[in-house]
């Protein structure tokens, strides 16, 4: 889904004039100078709201036309006009994907927007080298540039972002496939040195130790330094998904239980998408004719319970619960179902255990004051759900399957398997007793000590 957003023009009409102006075919009226004008006209009314490809168009467009202008009496400043406009924009497109605990090369991101790598060469040129490009260099730099936004945003009919390409989306898959399997190739260090990677942080003072000595090949690295290494690399690709739902059915499709919870525990955000990801695809199975991901990896309820929601439910942290707990309420809101409802369960017992160990560290009281809230808030959509959605592990049991029997053998078998696995439901989450306090329609305040 598309997140609304403000834009400094007032119609898409608008938008498909600068696209004229700015591309036009040679039949109409040169319009290149009034789309550049057009452009400062939004930029007046904040450059935040304009989009950086709208700004580099109409940059790279203005030294074109000051080219065309000047370049027979004053070269340096065509020049200088083409090595700012190209710098901006390279730095434009590929600084916002640079957000990695530790740099990655240029070049890199460029070939994950498609931008080709020259550019970044050439960018590198005009900003550190003494002299600049050749004006013949930075004229087709130029031209290419336009060519590129015309190609990945102007030629768009709608002006919206092109979906992902079935290759890319392949590229995605097998990216997150490959971290997978570095993950459980050392997945035994991950599970001695858990309280390594289950801290809040991983910055150590040996983070700034200043060593004079050869790289270490990974052979040598310390348990220590592998697990670091390996969380890094998580967090690379994890910011640089645009489908973090993707993301998270490869890391389902090739499960491990401790990379699961390391995820949890270190990447930002990434217990919602999972948690998304998991009531989308229950609500999918309890209606769909053929497996799921989930039902393929998970067939049963006691052995998804067992094996997958309550290591997550156990490695959710509460204090980034209660912080962001209006997504995750819009979540439950959003996905009504029993998987729901057992989540809220799970996590309102982790709450209340909290609550109790405060209680006996003596810990201040506005620091609970929080989970208070969202333990309410979770008894609320508990109170909510469980009249709709009782029975819906015997549900998940029976639909669908890879192999169905319709034997009566098999349907009683089912049965009595399911109100077992009901029964053991209503004793594991026996429901608290509350008090609902309601509004006392003729109350009146009085001072203390009067009648």
């Amino acid at each position: 889904m598309v997140q609304p957003r403000i834009v400094p023009w007032a119609h898409e009409n608008e938008l498909q004039d600068l696209k004229n102006w700015f591309y036009n075919d040679g039949s109409r009226e040169d319009m290149r100078f009034r789309a550049v004008q057009k452009v400062k006209s939004y930029q007046s009314k904040g450059t935040q709201y304009l989009p950086h490809v709208i700004d580099s168009t109409a940059q790279i467009t203005s030294s074109v036309l000051l080219d065309e202008e000047k370049s027979a009496c004053d070269k340096f400043s065509v020049k200088l006009s083409y090595t700012m406009s190209l710098i901006r924009f390279v730095n434009g497109l590929l600084d916002p994907t640079q957000q990695s605990q530790f740099a990655i090369p240029l070049h890199t991101l460029a070939k994950r927007v498609g931008l080709p790598s020259w550019f970044v060469d050439l960018r590198h040129w005009g900003t550190h080298e003494r002299e600049l490009p050749s004006l013949e260099m930075l004229r087709i730099a130029a031209k290419e540039a336009l060519a590129w936004l015309w190609e990945h945003y102007w030629n768009d009919d709608e002006l919206e972002e092109e979906e992902v390409s079935d290759e890319e989306e392949n590229e995605v898959v097998e990216e997150v496939r490959q971290l997978m399997r570095m993950g459980k190739s050392i997945k035994a260090i991950l599970a001695e040195n858990s309280q390594h990677w289950e801290e809040e942080s991983l910055i150590t003072s040996s983070n700034f130790k200043i060593e004079e000595s050869k790289p270490k090949r990974r052979g040598d690295l310390s348990p220590q330094e592998q697990i670091d290494a390996f969380v890094s690399r998580c967090r690379d690709v994890w910011k640089l998904q645009d489908d973090r739902q993707l993301f998270v059915e490869v890391c389902i499709e090739e499960y491990n239980s401790v990379l699961i919870r390391l995820m949890i525990t270190k990447l930002s955000e990434f217990d919602q998408e999972i948690i998304r990801w998991l009531l989308r695809n229950y609500q999918d199975k309890l209606h769909a004719t053929s497996p799921t991901t989930l039902s393929k990896k998970f067939p049963l309820w006691n052995v998804l319970e067992r094996r997958l929601l309550n290591k997550i439910v156990t490695s959710i942290n509460l204090k980034s619960l209660a912080q962001k707990w209006e997504a995750w309420n819009n979540l439950f809101l959003k996905h009504p179902c029993y998987l729901a409802l057992w989540l809220c369960q799970a996590l309102a017992n982790r709450v209340v255990e909290d609550r109790i160990g405060f209680k006996k560290r003596r810990s201040k009281r506005r620091k609970q004051e929080p989970l208070q809230e969202v333990e309410f808030a979770l008894f609320r959509q508990i109170d909510r759900l469980s009249q709709q959605y009782d029975d819906e592990p015997q549900l998940y049991d029976k639909m669908p399957r890879p192999v169905l029997l319709e034997t009566s053998a098999q349907s009683d078998m089912n049965d009595i398997l399911g109100d077992l696995a009901s029964l053991k439901e209503r004793l594991q989450f026996t429901k608290p007793s509350k008090i609902l306090w309601d509004k006392h329609t003729q109350w009146q305040p009085k001072p203390f000590g009067t009648l």
